[in-house]
């Protein structure tokens, strides 16, 4: 009898274990993507993400919405339901001629994760972008689970003058942290350009008094510059010329980091998968500190040549990669996509008029939901199946709002009044 009991509980411990999903966060610099080089560098991208295949993408240094159109149709090779936030401009340069192009984006798949907001947070450089998901789980209706995602690029260079440039940004993300519940997870990713984690920037990154409290899940934290003892953690650069424009030198810096709070380190729906993170690209091999990653110097098994000479000539950073493990049951198995079913005919961008094509549903009495980014319904609309729809928004107010089907699990459709 005793023996029955242990394998049961063993089997149960087993299925437990199996029904974890693992959602899979990178964030890379794409090195001014794609203003230089493009056709070339969006094969190696390609080659990049189809070996990796991260289940949230977070970039920086991303031009225009072209070069995220590219991206979006890379990671659509491998999941169609992949998708990504709405491209917008650099908001912190408005008073400064728009003189800085540089951007942050989110791509997502959106069979795992939601996208219920997007705000951008204006600082002295470049905008912090915040998004806002929600796990794509069954019982998201019930028993919802979000967390935030913040992208940023802060303040590139030596010296106390951009270290305080670099601390001001960080600033600007936590004072955001004190409109959110202090429950809520929250990941930051980005290309911090810290030279070591003495910085004020950083301090006050990992300040265990601020409303939600940081750490690094890879627990590298010392003097990084040109430090041979973290060369597990360099990120940049990738070679010691300046290829493509981008920085040279070779491998000494960790400039990019993902941070995340600490409810992922006892939140069963959202818990960091230890000793997932690493930095794509890098094997950790000591005689690569200030090498080109192509040199042998730089060889191992875990990126062979053909991976470390992709990332080489796309970009002068290395990608950073970390796994969250969850407890819920993500998707659906009828799960189908906004452009299954609706279709923006009036684009993204609209004063007036919103024109929306709805394609056959199975859906009795449609109705279209409007949100805006606070999460509050601002209008509803009866819709007929298979019909083109005219919606009048020019009451709006200027900003971003989602369109959802009500009693639909598809992903929300986005779009900015102008």
């Amino acid at each position: 009898m005793k023996i029955t009991t242990l394998l049961a509980l063993l089997c149960l411990y087993i299925n437990t274990l199996n029904s974890q999903e693992r959602v899979s966060v990178m964030f890379y610099n794409l090195l001014n993507y794609p203003t230089i080089n493009e056709a070339a560098r969006t094969d190696d991208l390609s080659l990049i993400l189809n070996n990796y295949r991260p289940d949230v993408f977070a970039v920086c240094e991303l031009n225009n919405a072209s070069g995220a159109a590219n991206i979006l149709s890379i990671l659509q090779t491998y999941d169609a339901t992949f998708q990504m936030a709405i491209f917008v401009t650099n908001s912190s340069d408005d008073l400064n001629g728009n003189s800085n192009s540089l951007q942050q984006l989110v791509f997502y798949n959106h069979k795992v994760i939601l996208e219920t907001q997007h705000t951008p947070l204006a600082t002295s450089l470049r905008d912090i972008n915040h998004y806002t998901f929600l796990l794509n789980s069954d019982d998201q209706i019930t028993s919802p689970e979000r967390f935030d995602l913040y992208v940023t690029h802060l303040k590139a260079s030596q010296g106390a003058s951009n270290e305080a440039i670099r601390a001001d940004m960080v600033n600007v993300f936590t004072s955001d942290l004190n409109n959110l519940p202090t429950t809520r997870p929250v990941i930051f990713a980005g290309d911090f350009n810290f030279y070591d984690s003495s910085e004020p920037g950083n301090v006050e990154l990992l300040d265990n008094t601020n409303n939600i409290v940081l750490f690094d899940p890879a627990n590298r934290q010392g003097s990084w510059h040109n430090n041979p003892s973290f060369i597990d953690m360099f990120s940049q650069a990738t070679a010691t010329g300046n290829l493509n424009g981008g920085s040279g030198g070779g491998i000494d810096d960790r400039f990019d980091f993902i941070y995340l709070s600490d409810h992922f380190l006892t939140n069963p729906d959202l818990l960091y998968s230890s000793g997932s993170y690493r930095t794509i690209g890098n094997n950790n091999n000591s005689n690569c500190w200030n090498r080109d990653i192509t040199s042998n110097d730089c060889g191992g098994a875990t990126y062979p040549f053909a991976i470390r000479e992709a990332l080489y000539n796309f970009s002068d950073h290395l990608p950073i990669f970390l796994e969250i493990e969850t407890d819920k049951t993500l998707s659906t198995p009828n799960f189908e996509t906004s452009e299954d079913l609706l279709t923006l005919v009036s684009g993204n961008y609209v004063s007036d008029q919103l024109l929306i094509q709805l394609k056959e549903t199975n859906l009795q009495k449609p109705k279209l939901l409007f949100f805006n980014t606070l999460g509050q319904t601002v209008k509803r609309k009866n819709i007929t199946n298979n019909s083109l729809i005219s919606v009048n928004v020019s009451d709006f107010s200027s900003g971003m709002y989602y369109i959802k089907l009500e009693n639909s699990n598809i992903d929300a459709l986005k779009f900015i009044k102008r």
